[in-house]
């Protein structure tokens, strides 16, 4: 085989890693140490670099131990390659050669196929659905579903997700996980390669299940058919929209609000999306944030960015967002500033956003959450800047069928009872699962 240019041989070897090759685990050092010396024996690479749009999708441990054993003083040929047309053929030919001859688990596999099916979608380039995807490598359709949410959805934190694209940890888990706050996601994967360490599997969203009944003491319910949103599969969002529609379901700090905005980006320099913001009777902005069943710890710090954003509000942004939120016309204006004005107390729209507050709201509280609301507080001269309001579902009646919430105010300390309400006039749990 005649040798080619040096040039052209630190070219190809400087070549980029595509994502596709990225994807696959690593060589064992055994295995890599015997394709060095097979290199070395037959003096060449024998299998073709392939490339796509550039890039290296198979062949990257060949070019590792080509580029070893050039510096170690072999005058080497430049290794093979091919470069295929479309990102299809891709994902065929790096599954072909490597889901044959490397022992890959499950979540590696899927994460695999993932992969390309995000990069299609991103160049509109090929069309395979989940289902063949799971046929291709065979796993379940299920598992292709949960990989693309961790690899896609802003609810997973990083750090989660690249451990799934190293192999480090399993899909499922890091799908059941993403409900959780981000902070509790990375002390979670943190408790799972120290268990690792000490000989012991966990999975992530056990691990956060452990963190949370460590931090909380949780133990027993606080009333009769109390259970988690998630067993309901009601998500965040689900609950943002109950508190727009009936702000009162949180019991007294919901009472006399207007919303006027949800879930969308209020701040036009930023554009943050708080869960939901509303005016008071004092004309203060209040910005209520969602945690559904654990807060974790972020909560506070996200509540405090959106809270010094919406200072920043001025009478017109505020009637803006209003009129979007209640899908009027631009012609109602002036209809928004009387609502506005009638509402607040005593009828002046100069106290409108003249100061601010923070409902949060979750089922459970990191203790570290309300300890620092407290503190907070009193800093505050006792003005109560931020709320902490526990919001839980509970299986009502004797046959345990009808669903109701619960709303606590825990931070600042309430003696009232628990505010309950119907969830859906009320919904029973069948009906809430089929919407």
């Amino acid at each position: 085989m005649p040798r080619r240019k040096k040039t052209r041989s630190r070219t190809l070897l400087n070549f980029g890693i595509s994502v596709l090759a990225s994807m696959m685990p690593d060589m064992d050092a055994d295995d890599f140490e015997d394709l060095k010396a097979n290199i070395e024996k037959e003096g060449r690479v024998i299998v073709p670099i392939l490339l796509y749009k550039g890039e290296v999708i198979d062949g990257v441990h060949r070019i590792r131990a080509l580029s070893e054993l050039r510096n170690e003083g072999n005058d080497l040929p430049d290794p093979p390659s091919e470069e295929v047309a479309t990102l299809d053929e891709a994902f065929r030919r790096v599954t072909t050669n490597n889901l044959t001859r490397r022992n890959m688990t499950k979540s590696q596999k899927a994460t695999l196929v993932c992969t390309m099916i995000i990069e299609a979608k991103k160049q509109g380039d090929g069309h395979m659905t989940h289902g063949q995807a799971a046929l291709w490598v065979n796993v379940s359709k299920s598992l292709i579903d949960n990989c693309v949410f961790v690899l896609t959805d802003p609810n997973v934190d990083d750090a989660v997700r690249n451990a799934v694209k190293k192999g480090e940890i399993d899909v499922t888990p890091a799908a059941k996980a993403a409900h959780y706050s981000k902070g509790l996601q990375r002390h979670g994967l943190k408790k799972v390669f120290q268990a690792r360490e000490r000989g012991k599997q966990l999975s992530l969203d056990s691990a956060i299940k452990q963190i949370i009944r460590e931090k909380e003491n949780l133990s027993t319910p606080r009333s009769p058919g109390e259970i988690d949103f998630q067993d309901l599969y009601i998500k965040e969002r689900d609950i943002q929209r109950k508190i727009v529609v009936h702000p009162r379901i949180l019991g007294n700090p919901g009472k006399h609000l207007i919303v006027i905005d949800w879930d969308d980006a209020s701040f036009e320099e930023t554009n943050d999306r708080p869960d939901v913001l509303a005016v008071d009777k004092d004309g203060k902005i209040v910005v209520i944030e969602v945690k559904r069943d654990d807060s974790g710890t972020d909560i506070l710090w996200q509540a405090f960015g959106y809270a010094s954003q919406a200072a920043n509000l001025s009478l017109k942004n505020i009637l803006k967002l209003r009129v979007q939120f209640s899908l009027s016309s631009g012609d109602e204006y002036e209809d928004t500033k009387i609502e506005l004005k009638d509402h607040i107390r005593p009828n002046d729209l100069n106290k409108l956003n003249k100061d601010q507050r923070i409902i949060l709201v979750s089922k459970r509280f990191a203790r570290w959450v309300t300890e620092g609301v407290k503190w907070l507080n009193k800093k505050d001269m006792g003005h109560n800047m931020i709320t902490c309001v526990e919001l839980w579902p509970c299986k009502a009646c004797e046959d345990m069928k009808v669903l109701h919430t619960h709303a606590k105010t825990v931070v600042p300390a309430s003696r009232a009872k628990d505010h309950v309400t119907p969830w859906h006039g009320p919904m029973t749990i069948h009906e809430l699962l089929l919407r």
